[in-house]
């Protein structure tokens, strides 16, 4: 532990965000909410601070999509010069969208994959879109356009700071490898694909201890070859 500890003295902070799986949902039998949760046991940010003694934020909201993860991780950084922060995304699926409502004064959040859980006319709207106008590749790119400008900025506010970018249900991302510090989960692209087939996710799905261990393992392996 001391020699982690004295290769990552470089960074002040590693802040996360995701979907529910970055969340930490089922995590020690919690279902968990439409809000951040500060600490939960077992949770890769956690099992990474206490190892290598490094501050966290985790950010992460259940449902979120993509552009919500890149929308309140540019909103955190701004104002995060004097800190050198490490940044984890785990990619959310393309299928979940945020929509600002001059209405509401809110972004509204609209989760194509529940879609048959609510049946409101903004939800229609967006289950029309999805059948007549979403194209998975064309998602692909444009995230992918998304994330390099995002990963330009965080350097650009702090040249020391890091991205580190994994797939928790996004599928055909492979190719980010080759733009990103990019975690694979063996021979799986994303982090659900791995639970299913080693059996390590919860009833609903999502990772467990073994499999946030794992993560946050393979987090750590990637800082190392950055300090």
């Amino acid at each position: 532990m001391g020699y982690v500890q004295s290769k990552l003295k470089k960074f002040d902070l590693l802040y996360a965000n995701g979907c529910s799986f970055v969340q930490g949902s089922e995590l020690n039998g919690l279902a968990l909410g439409n809000r951040p949760y500060s600490k939960i046991n077992n949770r890769f940010t956690e099992i990474i601070s206490e190892k290598v003694n490094i501050p966290y934020i985790n950010d992460a909201i259940g449902g979120s999509g993509n552009d919500k993860i890149i929308r309140r991780t540019y909103e955190f950084i701004k104002d995060k010069s004097s800190k050198k922060v490490i940044v984890v995304l785990g990619l959310s699926g393309l299928d979940r969208y945020e929509i600002w409502s001059p209405i509401y004064d809110e972004y509204l959040k609209f989760n194509l994959s529940h879609y048959e859980d609510d049946s409101t006319p903004l939800m229609d709207m967006m289950g029309t879109y999805i059948k007549y106008f979403h194209d998975k590749h064309n998602q692909i790119e444009k995230l992918h356009r998304e994330l390099t400008m995002l990963q330009a900025y965080i350097k650009s506010v702090n040249n020391d700071n890091e991205l580190i970018v994994f797939s928790s249900l996004c599928n055909g991302i492979e190719h980010f490898k080759d733009d990103f510090n990019y975690i694979m989960f063996d021979e799986f692209s994303t982090w659900n694909d791995y639970n299913r087939k080693h059996k390590s996710e919860y009833k609903g799905g999502h990772p467990n201890e073994e499999s946030h261990h794992m993560l946050s393992e393979k987090i750590i392996k990637i800082i190392e070859k950055k300090t």
